[in-house]
């Protein structure tokens, strides 16, 4: 759960970066969605990443 409210505020962030720099009208969500940001952006998505071992179930 954390790590998607991480990834949401990334991505807000890195989005609003982008359409200040690119000068972009509005939100830019149309021409910086979010696999253009994961993507070829190079920007790291914590869900996908996995950096101990799978918990057990109980």
């Amino acid at each position: 759960m954390a790590y998607r409210a991480v990834d949401n505020h990334v991505y807000d962030r890195v989005r609003h970066f982008l359409r200040r720099r690119c000068k972009v009208q509005g939100r830019g969500t149309r021409r910086f969605p979010a696999d253009h940001v994961f993507g070829p952006a190079g920007v790291l998505r914590l869900r996908r990443v996995h950096l101990g071992p799978l918990p057990r179930a109980m």
